[in-house]
C-alpha cells in the first residue's frame, strides 16, 4: 500500500461517515470537515512513528487559545497502530485513524 492508496481509502471511508474531505489542504495531507463544520487536520504516513506525530502537532502553539484559527483537532492516519503509539498520540491530543478505526 502507498500513502496515496491509504489516503484514497480513508477519503472514501470518511465520506461514507458524512465528512467532506479536502486533500492537501492547509498544510495537511487531508482536512476533514464534519457536518457541524468541525475540522480535523490529518497527517498520513505508512508507519506509526514519532515523525507523523511531530507533523500532526507542528504549528499547534495556538491550541487552547480563544483566537485560534485552523482545525479544531489534529489526527494521524496510519495503516495500523500499536497501543503504545495510541497512548502517546492521546497524550499529545492527537486522534489516530487506522483501517481498524473503520472496520
Amino acid at each position: 500500500m502507498t500513502e496515496v492508496e491509504l489516503c484514497t481509502w480513508f477519503q472514501v471511508a470518511a465520506e461514507e461517515k458524512g465528512f467532506t474531505v479536502y486533500n492537501e489542504w492547509g498544510g495537511f495531507d487531508q482536512l476533514l470537515v464534519a457536518p457541524d463544520q468541525t475540522q480535523i487536520g490529518v497527517e498520513a504516513k505508512l508507519r506509526a512513528n514519532s515523525e507523523v506525530l511531530s507533523q500532526a502537532i507542528s504549528g499547534w502553539q495556538w491550541r487552547g487559545r480563544a483566537n485560534a484559527t485552523g482545525p479544531q483537532a489534529r489526527a494521524v492516519l496510519v495503516p495500523k497502530a500499536s497501543k503504545e503509539f495510541r497512548d502517546v498520540a492521546n497524550a499529545l491530543g492527537v486522534v489516530v485513524f487506522s483501517k481498524k478505526s473503520f472496520d
